[in-house]
């Protein structure tokens, strides 16, 4: 991980890579990062309470581990699309009026799939207060309509004032085809139906280090809501990391530009 902090203007300054997982004592000294014992006591918090906050082992469903190795088994049920489910995103949602849910999106790498190039979605219901809800787990993943190339996503939901739960986002290359470009942000108002989709980086030509890598277009984006304004960061043919930034407002009334 590394440790991103913001001045009082909102202006982003990066921090130390460090582990958050503490690997053998021969890594941490081949490649010289801190371990999260010797970062501040804010990132500690930040990054444990983010490690207990992951998504846990349900019924019939898969696992990710988090730790030095991540595991993930592919639940029985997405055998008969010849499935293999694996890096996901999370995110909240409201159905009908009152009941909240987790909505998990799944990366699918069968090459031979029946829903070959398509995220797979599974759901999980919420309390009042937003615990997860003991008497039901996770429902059986399935396909969906929406395209990747694939690669890893990431989903979240923009603050609204009108709801508790507001628009959701979802980052990554929603095509169904390779290379992974163009990157794009795909907005959901209910959570449910993407209706609108924007292009945040396209033409990835990016070799900084004169590589030619199997890493071709843009990998493994993250998002942050700050101030009103959504930042994305991603890898750039797994060599460069490129920024960008919009203003939530401009996203949820379709000014983006």
């Amino acid at each position: 991980m590394r440790q991103v902090t913001f001045n009082p203007a909102g202006k982003v300054a990066l921090g130390p890579v460090f582990w958050a997982a503490t690997p053998s004592a021969a890594i941490v000294k081949q490649f010289g990062f801190l371990t999260l014992d010797q970062m501040g006591q804010d990132v500690q918090i930040d990054v444990r309470a983010y490690v207990a906050g992951t998504v846990g082992a349900a019924p019939n469903f898969g696992f990710l581990k988090f730790g030095p190795k991540f595991d993930f088994i592919t639940p029985p049920p997405a055998s008969k699309y010849a499935a293999s489910l694996d890096e996901r995103s999370v995110y909240e949602r409201t159905v009908g009026s009152s009941q909240r849910q987790l909505v998990l999106l799944l990366r699918n790498d069968g090459k031979d799939s029946a829903a070959k190039q398509r995220l797979f979605a599974s759901v999980r219901n919420l309390t009042e207060t937003g615990a997860l809800n003991n008497s039901s787990g996770w429902t059986v993943p399935v396909p969906t309509t929406i395209p990747d190339a694939p690669s890893r996503t990431w989903a979240g939901v923009l603050p609204s004032r009108s709801s508790s739960v507001g628009m959701t986002y979802l980052l990554g290359t929603q095509v169904a085809a390779a290379p992974r470009d163009p990157l794009m942000v795909s907005l959901a108002p209910d959570g449910t139906h993407f209706t609108h989709a924007f292009s945040v980086f396209t033409a990835c030509d990016v070799l900084p280090l004169g590589i030619d890598t199997a890493g071709q277009g843009f990998s493994y984006p993250g998002g942050l809501v700050f101030n009103g304004t959504l930042f994305v960061a991603v890898a750039a043919r797994k060599e460069s990391i490129v920024l960008a930034r919009m203003p939530v407002a401009a996203l949820t009334n379709g000014t983006v530009a």
